[in-house]
């Protein structure tokens, strides 16, 4: 339970969100609108958040029509193009793609609602790059699906023993697009009609055993 709670703790903390903890990060700590980023010794943290107030925002969740990935299949279109926006290229120096090809230890990424379909994309991308998905661990919580079944093989091919999904029965984010599949390793617990992440960590202490995936993950 302490490891699954660390996770989605990171994110509440990245996300701003009101919660009765001290947190003290030995890190060097970049944050966006979309992802905070932290360095801690060799290894990089990656917390993809939510959809907020940006019009921008919701008009990649709604854009979902169909668009090649990769050679891996199709995905969302506007969650495509939100990620290659926020992964940058090797040609922009503080990108962060080159952000994690700088790195030599461990890359952990965490992802909410929108954040648990753009660090799965984000993630796949640094793999075209040339990074080692063992190095890789991502946590998503209420992710949305992605993709068609063509994708979800191949990523699972490369990622799904790296990928731990949790989500709600009663959370409807996870059941669109309709026509996308879900990827990783999926646990579901009963409830989630709220969609946020205090409301995923309640529900997290109150049926633990649902989640034994994050325990020693």
């Amino acid at each position: 339970m302490k490891n699954a709670l660390k996770n989605i703790d990171s994110l509440i903390d990245s996300n701003g969100e009101t919660f009765d903890k001290s947190i003290n990060h030995k890190i060097i700590r970049f944050r966006t609108d979309d992802v905070v980023i932290k360095f801690i010794g060799d290894d990089i943290e990656l917390d993809f958040k939510g959809t907020e107030k940006y019009i921008k925002e919701w008009f990649f969740n709604f854009w979902t029509s169909r668009r090649e990935w990769l050679s891996m299949g199709c995905v969302e279109r506007g969650f495509s193009y939100n990620a290659e926006e926020m992964a940058g290229g090797e040609h922009q120096p503080d990108s962060l793609v080159n952000m994690c090809l700088a790195v030599t230890g461990s890359i952990t990424m965490r992802g909410h609602s929108r954040g648990g379909v753009l660090a799965p994309l984000i993630a796949t991308i640094l793999v075209w790059h040339g990074v080692d998905p063992k190095r890789m661990s991502i946590y998503l919580f209420a992710a949305p699906r992605l993709g068609n079944k063509k994708f979800k093989k191949e990523y699972n091919k490369i990622l799904g023993d790296r990928t731990f999904v949790l989500n709600g029965t009663h959370d409807w984010v996870t059941y669109v697009p309709t026509w996308s599949q879900r990827i990783g390793i999926v646990e579901k617990f009963k409830g989630g009609r709220l969609h946020s992440l205090l409301n995923y960590r309640r529900s997290i202490i109150k049926n633990i055993e649902r989640v034994l995936i994050f325990r020693n993950k």
